[in-house]
């Protein structure tokens, strides 16, 4: 049978669906590198496990998570040690710094980097690494997960670390330039926060005016196809009685989940936990009305509220609460003008250009929608399941 269980880590056998979606990647890939831009719950860094263990004919990829690494050193200390641990990297001038680590760090904190050993030498690492990977014959994509979360974390510990987190970004951005048309080496970065949240921060505070992204192919990882979100569904639905009427149960497995693989799972889940054995479309109802208003499972739903409260400027929380308070109301599209209206009789404070900042701030930042109707703009949640959880549990 096979065993939901939400949020647990994925083997790559395991990972259903995401074709389409690999399928378009590595096109793109062919060409340059890219920078994948998610929330959290989609199924992202699944998809580049995919990608791994699936490559695209004579392509290799390597999956490097990098949050919680504290300097430009450790990010590019490991990215060595994995490249050499995989046999990409064989040959270097850098095996000094390989034994140094070795001797100096083990399973020490990272944060011994700082000595004047190896501090200022990343550079001419991470150099040499991506000089001789792009040299050899090797078509080989390096993806980078949650980099935006690792280059935030840094800025948030001082000037010093802000700024070798602008340098790293830099210097990723020059390799890329000086290699890539003439190689088979790319790079995709993506993460749960958007990688235009960073960049913005560093400009307001740092007067950082890079363009660190540029020459990437920009996507967004949405949520499952219909014939993907069908496939999982079977795939749980295997080991319960085939004179279920499975259509109408998936249908509403989809309606009531957004199509997002997590929640997906978090029905099956509901299931085995209850016992129910024959399910039906209102279990699906009664497992996510139970879930919404269970205070040991709010926090699978509130990740844009975090994501507010932890990455937006105090004023544009303020306004962002007031728009999504509003628009909770009802999962239909409402127009610019009278969410603009709504939110000035919460707030003296805001102007008209204020809020329709922060409606783009949000759209882009994936937690709602647009439409263009008679050539106005209106707006609704992305996903309607989240709609529910702030109304329940925000507004």
């Amino acid at each position: 049978m096979a065993i939901a269980s939400h949020g647990s880590t994925k083997k790559a056998e395991d990972i259903i669906g995401r074709g389409q979606e690999m399928t378009h990647y590595w096109k793109i890939l062919e060409k340059q590198s890219l920078l994948l831009s998610s929330v959290r719950r989609i199924g992202k860094t699944c998809i580049l496990r995919k990608m791994c263990d699936q490559p695209a004919d004579g392509w290799v990829g390597v999956e490097y998570f990098v949050q919680g690494k504290i300097s430009p050193e450790e990010f590019t200390y490991d990215l060595y040690k994995l490249l050499k641990s995989q046999g990409i990297l064989k040959h270097t001038k850098w095996k000094s710094i390989s034994d140094w680590g070795q001797k100096n760090l083990g399973d020490k904190d990272f944060g011994s980097f700082k000595i004047p050993s190896f501090k200022g030498k990343w550079k001419d690492l991470l150099t040499d690494i991506v000089r001789k990977v792009a040299e050899s014959d090797l078509k080989l994509v390096i993806m980078i997960d949650e980099l935006p979360l690792m280059l935030w974390e840094l800025m948030n510990k001082g000037k010093e670390q802000a700024e070798s987190a602008m340098e790293l970004l830099d210097i990723l951005r020059t390799l890329r330039v000086a290699h890539e048309a003439n190689s088979n080496l790319r790079f995709i970065f993506c993460g749960s926060i958007g990688m235009g949240i960073v960049l913005q921060k560093f400009k307001n505070e740092y007067k950082y005016m890079g363009q660190p992204t540029n020459n990437m192919k920009i996507e967004t990882v949405v949520e499952m196809s219909e014939p993907d979100s069908v496939e999982l569904c079977k795939y749980f639905l295997e080991d319960y009685p085939h004179d279920l009427e499975h259509d109408l149960l998936i249908s509403k497995i989809q309606e009531i989940t957004d199509r997002i693989p997590y929640y997906i799972e978090m029905a099956f889940d509901f299931f085995q936990k209850k016992g129910i054995d024959r399910p039906a479309p209102e279990d699906v109802v009664s497992a996510f009305n139970e879930a919404l208003n269970d205070p040991n499972e709010s926090h699978q739903f509130s990740h844009f509220s975090e994501r507010i409260e932890v990455y937006y400027e105090e004023t544009e929380i303020v306004l962002a609460d007031h728009i999504l308070n509003y628009l909770c109301r009802t999962k239909e599209p409402i127009n610019e003008t009278l969410i603009i209206n709504a939110v000035k009789t919460q707030t003296s404070d805001s102007n008209e250009k204020q809020v329709k900042d922060v409606l783009t701030k949000l759209w882009k930042d994936l937690c709602i929608d647009r439409e263009i109707r008679d050539e106005g703009r209106h707006y609704k949640f992305k996903f309607n399941l989240i709609r529910k959880w702030w109304k329940i549990n925000k507004a």
